[in-house]
């Protein structure tokens, strides 16, 4: 059956990397799959076109048992499985899985995902998951976390890794509710700061609504800008407050002294004059 033309094909194969080629060729036959590429032939001619100029090149150098085995896909892979074998530096590959450390804000998920890839081609053989354990308790950023996987007994793969995982689902959980409490206590403080500037206004008004004393508003204002402050009370006839406010009596005359005469006194004045005048008598006291 012909490949499905509509499915791209791998991306080409990076020979820089040899150990990656195990990584390229489970990919490719995850195409092969989709693509319904079945007969070997074409699998063999996929492959080599997806790989690339070099692979073609790789392809022809290759010693062969038949001419048949040069479209038998199973033989050109374990060709290449041995070129690309051939030419891993293991030595490189350890250097770059034991310098691996987790990344800030990684997951420990990810972090594993990553030492597994690396570990692959550092040929470790049955030892395999025991390094990969190894790198997780003492590369792992958390200290605590570290010091804990260290302080237990038998400590496996599958246990570290699960002390790992409950570790950070742990800490996740704290700081979501961590986060929760913030914005509830940011909420009842900003309700208690709006209830003590209420109370603190009206303290300031002795616990009842607001009225001027000399204009009788009850809308707040300083002195100096009352709208009574320069007017004259039609009752007391005194400066600086309207008459519905005002707590003194009408103004009289003093009808008992019809020709008195009054000295006029200032607050200005240095002395004072008490006395009384009678009509129609020159003495004075």
């Amino acid at each position: 059956m012909a490949s499905s033309t509509h499915i791209p094909l791998p991306e080409q194969f990076p020979f820089d990397n040899s150990a990656y080629w195990d990584t390229s060729k489970s990919m490719f036959d995850r195409y092969c799959t989709v693509a319904n590429v079945a007969t070997d032939k074409v699998k063999v001619d996929c492959l080599l076109y997806a790989m690339g100029p070099r692979a073609e090149e790789i392809y022809n150098s290759f010693t062969w048992e038949s001419e048949n085995d040069k479209t038998v896909y199973p033989s050109v892979v374990r060709k290449f499985t041995d070129y690309f074998n051939g030419r891993t530096n293991t030595i490189y590959q350890r250097a770059l899985f034991n310098r691996r450390m987790q990344k800030e804000g990684e997951s420990i998920d990810d972090f594993i995902t990553d030492l597994h890839k690396l570990a692959k081609y550092c040929n470790y053989g049955d030892t395999r998951e025991k390094m990969i354990r190894d790198k997780l308790v003492v590369r792992v950023r958390d200290i605590r976390l570290s010091e804990k996987m260290q302080l237990q007994d038998n400590l496996n793969y599958k246990k570290a890794l699960e002390m790992a995982r409950s570790y950070e689902t742990v800490l996740r959980q704290n700081r979501e509710l961590h986060q929760e409490m913030t914005a509830n206590a940011t909420s009842i403080n900003r309700v208690q700061s709006k209830g003590k500037k209420q109370s603190s206004e009206k303290s300031k008004t002795g616990g009842k609504s607001w009225k001027c004393y000399f204009c009788g508003g009850n809308k707040q204002h300083k002195r100096d800008s009352c709208p009574a402050r320069k007017s004259e009370c039609n009752k007391c006839s005194q400066i600086g407050h309207w008459s519905k406010v005002c707590k003194k009596g009408p103004k009289t005359g003093n009808s008992s002294l019809p020709n008195a005469k009054v000295n006029a006194v200032t607050d200005d004045s240095d002395y004072y004059f008490v006395g009384t005048v009678k009509e129609n008598d020159e003495s004075t006291q």
